[in-house]
């Protein structure tokens, strides 16, 4: 039953040629529960193994950059500081998980997706739009989730090298034991010297990284256990302010440490005809350590779910328990503290199926151990008027919880409550024939109690919920395609503004596009990537829009070997995406794959 439609679900999606629609994928993040993306009352994308495999992306940030509505924002190079603007909402109200597990640090709140790299990625699903209702906290301008890799060949590998000095080896594995347990594996070794962070920088701000995987899959008595753990440490330079010589102020290089650990461990059993229930176990370590001062963050989260699905005719109910406990610290200018959360959640969802009508109804109560409790739902509407074309009406609220920082950082204030947002939207899914595909979908939210520092006393600020936010807008995806050639174009217009000044938010374009064209010859391949946004607000000063284009080319030399490269911003376009930071000139990347079919 749940537990064979997820596996299938699973292989459909990895092992689909990857740029025929995204419609004709599978997903599970929407609703906790297998369906097709068509049939989703939500707004969902999903990158396969093999679409991440032709864009030879450097890291997860740069994959998620092509779904329409989400903005990705980078101060600097590899490592640097990357934000992820999801429908126009703030950096940390986008809720990431891995394997299920969330890793958004109590600390920043926003999930550091540059040290992710792409080849431990067997596919993402991003769902854009409230998911409070089923996954709590942050979950305002969606989800985004990445499955780990749980199948491939016995042996890949790649040695990559590039611009900025850049050298990374990638090893991984998968292999069938005689009991029946599925093993994969892999590890990445990064090293980049990277350039100047800032643009009035005279030194260049490298990174490395090291990142180890491992998966596992067991059938114990008809109950299916799943392990995922993974591992990754490095180093991040950057640039920061030197007032040794005030008022002479200069730039100096510094650098971090990073650590993250993830554990996941799930158990699923079919009790029953109708009834799976499913338990999971998850644990995340998050640190940054800096090295020229003893200053630290650092997030330690156990998680457990218990979810329940239940077949009743034409009802399917998930009903779930949630539990976290969280340990958060952090050391800053000689300012910190050490505190510990607990988050308690019930959740229940109805999905209805009755002809060409389909209606899914969701709630969510949560108990915050600072702020209180909160409850979100979700209200959504869908009809199928033939199997071309589906529309789906959709109602949700979500909230954020204040992070640890909020609360207790430097003008943090224990009395915050959560931030709010109430959002509606209204979608198309229309198949043009078996080969093209266009989504088109549009959103209203309005976000209250959004947490900024204000002055109480004369140079004394603290944060306070006081500020309200809108972000509406319109997305467009079209793909299709026509033999050897697949061909994916996204629009994002959208309007993101202070309710009450009416002001533009920072760093958020009001027009975003994106294409990616691809050309199979065989043992060729070659593609180009158009990536264009229009201009940005940013701290006392405008960004301009602009457009850059990216190249790609794979031979396959020989049955199990493949020579890939990639031209990294073709036109040497000069702009930025945060004031005053660098962003990727002119470069490039080869790669020598050793890949078994």
């Amino acid at each position: 039953m749940k537990t064979l439609t997820f596996l299938g679900a699973t292989f459909v999606a990895s092992t689909a040629v990857a740029d025929i629609t995204t419609l004709d994928a599978v997903a599970v993040t929407a609703t906790r529960q297998a369906e097709r993306v068509d049939q989703t009352l939500a707004n969902v994308s999903v990158i396969t193994r093999e679409q991440i495999e032709k864009m030879q992306a450097r890291d997860l940030a740069e994959v998620i950059s092509h779904v329409a509505g989400v903005e990705v924002v980078r101060s600097g190079g590899a490592g640097q500081i990357t934000s992820i603007f999801t429908r126009g909402t703030e950096s940390d109200h986008t809720l990431v998980l891995v394997d299920g597990v969330k890793i958004n640090p109590g600390t920043l709140g926003s999930a550091n997706l540059s040290v992710i790299h792409p080849d431990i990625i067997e596919k993402i699903e991003v769902v854009k739009g409230p998911r409070s209702a089923l996954y709590g906290s942050e979950a305002i301008g969606g989800v985004i989730h990445i499955f780990t890799r749980q199948s491939g060949p016995a042996f890949s590998g790649a040695v990559t090298m590039g611009t900025d000095s850049l050298q990374e080896v990638s090893v991984n594995g998968y292999t069938t034991l005689e009991q029946g347990t599925q093993v994969s594996w892999g590890a990445v070794k990064t090293e980049t010297g990277g350039f100047p962070t800032y643009r009035d920088a005279d030194h260049d701000s490298g990174h490395d990284n090291l990142s180890f995987h491992l998966g596992a899959r067991h059938t114990f008595n008809e109950t299916d256990v799943n392990l995922s753990v993974q591992s990754r440490r490095g180093n991040t330079e950057y640039s920061a302010q030197d007032y040794s010589n005030f008022p002479d102020v200069a730039l100096k290089p510094v650098d971090q440490d990073f650590t993250q650990h993830l554990i996941s461990v799930s158990a699923e059993n079919e009790v029953s005809e109708r009834w799976v229930t499913r338990l999971q176990a998850g644990y995340f370590f998050d640190e940054l350590i800096q090295n020229q001062s003893p200053d630290f963050v650092e997030t330690e989260r156990f998680q457990l779910d218990w979810e329940n699905d239940f077949e009743l005719d034409a009802h399917l109910l998930t009903a779930g328990v949630s539990l976290q406990e969280e340990n958060i610290q952090s050391l800053s200018f000689g300012s910190g503290f050490d505190e510990s959360i607990t988050t308690k959640a019930i959740f229940l969802q109805d999905s209805i199926a009755f002809g060409a009508h389909s209606l899914l109804f969701a709630g969510r109560y949560t108990d915050h151990e600072n702020f209180g409790t909160k409850a979100t739902w979700e209200a959504s509407y869908g009809y199928t008027f033939n199997e071309h074309l589906n529309v789906f009406a959709s109602a949700a609220t979500a909230f954020r919880a204040p992070s640890a920082p909020d609360l207790y950082g430097y003008g943090g204030n224990p009395d915050l409550k959560a931030e709010d947002a109430r959002n509606i939207e209204l979608g198309i899914k229309y198949r043009i024939g078996s080969d093209q595909a266009v989504t088109a979908t549009a959103f209203h939210n309005d976000i209250d109690n959004l947490v900024e520092f204000v002055e109480v006393e004369p140079f004394v600020y603290q944060g306070r919920n006081v500020a309200r936010a809108r972000t509406q807008g319109v997305e467009l995806t079209h793909e299709a395609t026509w033999g050897a050639v697949s061909w994916q174009t996204s629009v994002a217009l959208q309007s993101a503004k202070n309710r009450d000044t009416g002001a533009r938010l920072l760093r958020r374009a009001q027009r975003s596009l994106t294409s990616r064209i691809y050309h199979d010859l065989g043992r060729l391949g070659y593609g180009f990537e158009f990536i264009a946004q229009s201009d940005k607000r940013d701290f006392g000063a405008d960004i301009a829009g602009y457009g850059i284009v990216n190249a790609t080319l794979r031979y396959q030399l020989a049955p199990a070997w493949v020579v890939e490269g990639k031209v990294l911003n073709l036109f040497d376009n000069d702009y930025e995406q945060v004031a005053g930071y660098n962003t990727q000139g002119f470069g490039g990347l080869v790669s020598i794959v050793y890949r078994p079919n």
